[in-house]
């Protein structure tokens, strides 16, 4: 059996665990936070990173390259047409190449901005870096998704797999980095219909069943909202306080402006909001148009209400992919609430 030192959420910790379970490798898992650079740890890897694979009677293997060519030379020949690495050199040029396109540009412009802004940071402690995270950070790792998403449709429409004719390293590496930061949220499928239907081909093997079932342990999920919260009658805060509650928020989820106002305040505003949403302005957000009456006037929802946020992401548009991307352009509000009065 192996041991893997992994982190749920670390793209090439995910990428590994596709590739043991390709096999039908047995693995015990032992999550590593490597922020907290542990000596135990380090005295596994000095390099302080995930993953890193035990095999009795073998020094530990580090990194997400090292492991999948030490995979192949101890399983990938019994594997037959199994095999994650072709024979032909040809071929495993390929995917070599692919491979450590996913774990390193993909990794360094993409999954590993948004996982480290989005989960890790929430867990470290200020002085290893912790904190709410960074929208311009994540602002330009989602550009760069939509940048390689695209690559990704383009080999899925050339190739029955990303390197070839069938299941390979590259698949499993990209699969892996997606995965992570689908669980955000951050992949937009409905870009690029080829990338998607290669995913779910490859999300759909029983290898990826674990990576499904992971969840954020500590992270916030759907139940709070059904508790008390800043605007919440049970929260006694003074006006000042709520503010800056509010703001804290909205930084913490990304966003990039708050402002807070009367719902009364546009008396115009419940009719802009209706033929925005006849012009099409709202794009895919479906949920916006489902129930326009109601988001028309926050006191249809909250009789007596009169605090109303509305929280604002900067948010990229292309003109083209022989321009590329433009600068941030403010161009809609996300989210109306309406809660508690201040006065």
């Amino acid at each position: 059996m192996y041991t893997l030192y992994h982190h749920p959420f670390c793209p090439h910790s995910r990428f590994i665990r596709l590739v043991l379970g390709e096999y039908g490798l047995d693995l015990r898992l032992v999550e590593e936070r490597v922020w907290e650079r542990r000596e135990a740890f380090l005295a596994l890897n000095p390099a302080a990173t995930t993953p890193v694979l035990i095999a009795e009677g073998f020094p530990p293997v580090p990194g997400a390259a090292i492991i999948a060519e030490y995979v192949d030379e101890a399983h990938g020949l019994n594997a037959g047409e199994r095999r994650l690495l072709p024979t032909s050199m040809a071929e495993r040029v390929e995917v070599r190449r692919l491979m450590a396109w996913f774990n390193e540009k993909f990794f360094e412009e993409a999954s590993n901005p948004l996982v480290t802004e989005r989960i890790y940071k929430r867990f470290m402690s200020e002085d290893n870096g912790g904190g709410p995270p960074a929208p311009d950070i994540m602002r330009a790792a989602k550009v760069n998704v939509r940048y390689h998403l695209s690559y990704i449709g383009w080999l899925a429409k050339t190739r029955n797999y990303l390197a070839g004719d069938r299941l390979t390293y590259a698949d499993l590496a990209a699969a892996a980095h997606l995965s992570a930061i689908d669980y955000l949220g951050d992949v937009p499928w409905s870009e690029d219909d080829a990338a998607k239907s290669w995913y779910a081909r490859v999300k759909s093997r029983p290898s990826f069943r674990p990576l499904l079932s992971e969840w954020l342990a500590g992270g916030a999920g759907v139940a709070h909202l059904c508790g008390p919260r800043l605007l919440n009658q049970a929260v006694r805060l003074s006006p000042d306080d709520l503010k800056a509650a509010l703001q804290r928020e909205a930084r913490a989820l990304g966003f990039d402006s708050i402002g807070i106002t009367g719902p009364d305040a546009i008396a115009q505003a419940g009719r802009h909001f209706l033929e925005f949403l006849d012009s099409g302005g709202h794009g895919d957000m479906d949920w916006l148009a489902a129930s326009p009456a109601r988001r028309a006037d926050p006191r249809g929802l909250w009789p007596g209400g009169a605090l109303d946020h509305h929280a604002r992401r900067q948010l990229w548009t292309r003109r083209g992919s022989a321009e590329g991307y433009r600068a941030p352009q403010p161009r809609r509000d996300l989210g109306l609430c309406a809660g508690r009065r201040l006065s």
